[in-house]
């Protein structure tokens, strides 16, 4: 397939999930989706599509869609290209994480990559100290919707044993 295929292919599975695009959802879920559509798309990629020519196809995408935004008549328009360059920003950023963690090398082979980044061993073990350790401060006015307190073990006034009767602030 033609790389002008491939992109062409990118840009009508970006407009097609649109609407199906959790824009008002967190960060983490905006980018799990993303993640999702790349490893789609990856799947019918052949071995020649390099990530880095599927990066050089989403900024030249997102290039054209502020281009299209700045000569945008309506705010209905503005908003529905503004959308897709933020699922592009996802995409992006999900492929920026792969690639720093080493899964993708070169070629766009993602799917063998996504193993890595939910691989409960490597990611969840190593940072389980990490996350019982720390303490956040957040203040209650500042709090919104899906945000959540760590209640550390001092705290709760309760060992780590004691643990099912903590409460989620």
């Amino acid at each position: 397939m033609s790389r002008s295929m491939y992109t062409k292919n990118l840009i009508s599975l970006i407009e097609k999930h649109e609407h199906s695009y959790p824009h008002n959802r967190p960060t983490g879920t905006r980018r799990g989706y993303a993640g999702g559509l790349l490893g789609f798309f990856a799947l019918f990629v052949d071995d020649n599509y390099t990530a880095e020519e599927f990066k050089e196809t989403i900024r030249g995408y997102m290039a054209t869609l502020r281009q299209e935004i700045a000569l945008a008549e309506s705010d209905d328009v503005i908003v529905k290209l503004s959308s897709r360059e933020v699922i592009c920003y996802d995409i992006l950023f999900v492929l920026s994480e792969l690639e720093l963690i080493g899964t993708v090398t070169g070629k766009l082979n993602v799917s063998t990559g996504m193993d890595s980044v939910v691989d409960k061993d490597v990611s969840i073990n190593e940072n389980v100290d990490v996350i019982m350790k720390k303490t956040v401060d957040v203040a209650e006015e500042s709090m919104g919707a899906d945000e959540f307190v760590n209640v550390t073990e001092s705290d709760a006034g309760v060992s780590e044993a004691d643990s099912t009767e903590w409460e989620i602030v």
